[in-house]
This record gives C-alpha cells, structure tokens and sequence, in this order.
C-alpha cells in the first residue's frame, strides 16, 4: 500500500494514534507491517497491522486496547437487568453473598511472574478504576510485539508462533 507520510499520519490521527517509529524510507507499508504506536489519548504505546488499523477506522472503534479495554469496563455499568440493576451491582452483590471472590489486582512483582510465564516481559502495568481491571502492557519474547492485555488474556501467549510458554 503506498502512503505518504502525510496520509500514513491522517489514517493514524483518526485511529487516535501516532507512529512511535521511523517512517518507511521507500514510504510503503503491506497491511500486514506491524507499527509501534502511541495512542494520542493515553500515551500507551504497542503495535498494531495497518489492516486492524484500517478495519477499527472503517467502524469506528478505539484503536487502542488500553482505551478500549478501559471504556468496555465502564460500560458494565450501563448495563441493567429488568429490575434496574447494573451488571457492577449484580457482581458486588454475588460477591457479598461468597457466591464469588472480589476482584483483586494484582502487584507489580506477581503482574511480572504471570507475564514472563506465558512468553511476555512486562512493560507496564496499567491501574484499572476498580480492582480487577487491570491492564498488562507486554511485549513477545520471541517477536517483540508490544500489546495491551487483560489479566486474563495473558494466559494465551502471543500469536506469533515463536511464542512459547
């Protein structure tokens, strides 16, 4: 796909990112390339295809995991059951009855030891509104993609197939 800087940076700018690496010289990017990025509303930076960039422009969703992940959180309070109360509710209440353990987060040290364990050095551990919504920025051992994860989402390792855990 040939791109000019410029417009590499309009598709960039309207997916909220930045490119957080060196331009192409020969100003060519595949959709497959993967580029490091800095989302322009966090600052937390990864890698994305120019492909997901393209497809998440065309519908309008955050590019950006951590944005992403961190507005999919708030949304569990919007959801309501028919008696008017919110998923959030539903859950403090299942918690409250030892009909389910209250979310933890988990400490730097122990964030390290589970990323390490499924192929990932830990960047940065990303503090979530309530507990349990932590987020893992990480980066592949064996490709060196950097990725926003959910705690429970590291468990699966990158989709390189180098990875190893």
């Amino acid at each position: 796909m040939k791109l000019t800087n410029e417009e590499l940076d309009a598709l960039l700018a309207k997916a909220g990112l930045r490119l957080d690496q060196e331009y192409s010289p020969r100003c060519s990017y595949r959709k497959t390339d993967w580029l490091r990025t800095a989302c322009l509303a966090c600052g937390t930076q990864a890698d994305y295809r120019l492909a997901y960039i393209l497809d998440k422009n065309a519908i309008g969703e955050k590019v950006c995991r951590a944005c992403y992940w961190r507005e999919w959180y708030r949304g569990e309070e919007d959801i309501h059951y028919t008696n008017g109360m919110s998923l959030v509710e539903a859950k403090q209440r299942l918690v409250a009855a030892g009909m389910e353990e209250a979310p933890v987060d988990m400490s730097e040290s122990e964030a390290r030891a589970l990323a390490r364990k499924n192929g990932y050095e830990l960047v940065k551990l990303l503090q979530g509104a309530r507990p349990g919504e932590q987020l893992f920025v990480v980066r592949c051992v064996s490709c060196g993609r950097q990725t926003v994860k959910r705690v429970g989402d590291v468990s699966f390792g990158c989709t390189c197939a180098k990875s190893k855990k």
